[in-house]
Order: C-alpha cells, then sequence, then structure tokens
C-alpha cells in the first residue's frame, strides 16, 4: 500500500507567512521614514546686525523671521564679565511697536557701564521658543 501525502495545506501556510513578511517590512520602511522627520521647530532665519555705538552695544533686526522679545543675549566683555539679558527689556522704544516681537527695524540697546575700547566683546542670541542659537560673534576683537 502507497503513503500518499497531501500537500495542501503547506502552500496556504507559505502563503501566510509570505504576506505577513511583506506586512513587516512595509511597516518597518513607513516606520523608519516617519520617525526620521525632525519634530523640532527649525530655528528662524533672521539677520542681526550688531555694533558699538557710544559705549553702548546696539542689535538690530535688519530682515528675516521675526522673535519673541524674550530672547535670552549673552554678552562676553572680554572674557571677564558675562551678563545675560532679556530682548524686551532693553529694547528702544523709539524704534519698537506695541507687539511682543523683535521685528525688523527694532533694535536693542544695552549700556554695560564698561568702557569698551580695546576689550573684546561676544555676543549669543538665543531664541527662546525655538531654543538654538540666532546670532552668535565678536562685535569688537579687542586688544591682547
Amino acid at each position: 500500500m502507497k503513503n500518499k501525502r497531501r500537500n495542501q495545506a503547506v502552500s496556504e501556510i507559505v502563503g501566510v507567512t509570505i504576506l505577513l513578511g511583506i506586512s513587516i517590512s512595509l511597516f518597518s520602511c513607513v516606520q523608519l521614514i516617519v520617525y526620521s522627520y525632525p519634530f523640532e521647530p527649525s530655528p528662524p532665519s533672521l539677520n542681526l546686525v550688531a555694533s558699538i555705538d557710544n559705549e553702548n552695544i546696539l542689535i538690530e533686526h535688519h530682515g528675516g523671521e521675526r522673535i519673541s522679545l524674550d530672547a535670552k543675549i549673552r554678552i562676553n566683555i572680554q572674557e571677564l564679565n558675562q551678563i545675560s539679558i532679556i530682548a524686551k527689556n532693553y529694547l528702544n522704544h523709539h524704534s519698537a511697536d506695541d507687539d511682543e516681537f523683535w521685528e525688523i527695524g527694532e533694535v536693542v540697546v544695552y549700556d554695560p557701564n564698561v568702557e569698551l575700547s580695546g576689550l573684546r566683546v561676544e555676543i549669543t542670541i538665543i531664541d527662546k521658543e525655538t531654543n538654538s542659537v540666532v546670532m552668535t560673534g565678536i562685535i569688537q576683537g579687542g586688544n591682547n
């Protein structure tokens, strides 16, 4: 007597296994695409110009996006005197309007009460909303 084997159930198992493998691969690809997209807001793009005039440090918004007046400004004078200020507390009222944003034409004026001639002055501006540095630079090189 011959022993007959039936192979009909094997093809269904192979089909389900292939379908399951395709589903898992597709889900993995979609997950990789979604999770690789950055969800943090990008830093604002703006043009700030800093200068020193009559022993005052001036920072003027020359263009680009507006940022919150809660922006933090760090001023480092000759690596000895480090100050952190908030932009809205030093906004020049002649150039300001009545909103809560630092916009084109508005100027932040800070008087450090220090003779700045010959001293190295560096600034860093941090946007509070995106927690990112929007400007960093040396305003005055200083003498060594």
